[in-house]
């Protein structure tokens, strides 16, 4: 079974020199597994297909860009066919067909440094901050707690690192060390069940 990163990363290029058109989901995905066709037509070529959402209910419907986009019929119904958008966006499939298969939670509050490596303009940077806010667009916005000397006019040569904090896992080791040496952390017959596996 192929990764589904590496599926994203992968697929649509291998497609267009395979000259693969068709596309079946996997089936644990979150629309579980279904052949991409145009709604109107049937058509199967996932380089044709887009979506539209309907302008009252929250449904979106895969359209073909060729014939059935400018099908004078379909003007009637109640979608919006200027908001059709492609499946497929810089060389990928969109996020929420194929899920990437990725370990990261961002969330606010995180902690994050954000190192600068320089060049000739500008020196070697780095801050703390903490993430504020989330966009649908997967962009991250972060509260520094010192910009000063911050590059701000350039948008490449950053790299972004995790600040690991370190109390959840204190606090479990503390937890684990409370129950390994005293004997009155649990109750007797817990106390007698763990010495009774643990040295059996």
């Amino acid at each position: 079974m192929m990764d589904f990163c590496l599926l994203i990363v992968v697929l649509v290029p291998v497609q267009v020199r395979a000259k693969h058109k068709e596309v079946c989901l996997h089936k644990d995905s979150p629309l579980g597994e279904t052949i991409l066709e145009c709604y109107n037509c049937g058509c199967r070529n996932v380089f044709l297909l887009g979506f539209i959402s309907a302008k009252t209910e929250s449904v979106v419907v895969l359209l073909c860009r060729d014939p059935c986009l400018s099908v004078n019929a379909l003007k009637d119904m109640n979608w919006d066919l200027s908001q059709w958008c492609p499946l497929i966006d810089d060389r990928c499939f969109l996020t929420w067909l194929v899920k990437e298969d990725n370990e990261l939670c961002l969330l606010p509050g995180d902690e994050l440094r954000l190192p600068y490596s320089g060049n000739a303009a500008h020196p070697t940077w780095m801050s703390v901050g903490h993430v504020i806010k989330l966009t649908a667009q997967e962009e991250v916005a972060i509260e520094l707690r010192a910009s000063q000397g911050a590059p701000v006019d350039v948008n490449h040569g950053f790299s972004v690192d995790f600040v690991w904090k370190s109390t959840s896992f204190d606090r479990m080791q503390s937890a684990m060390k409370t129950f390994a040496v005293d004997d009155t952390s649990v109750s007797g017959w817990l106390f007698l069940q763990r010495n009774f596996r643990f040295h059996v």
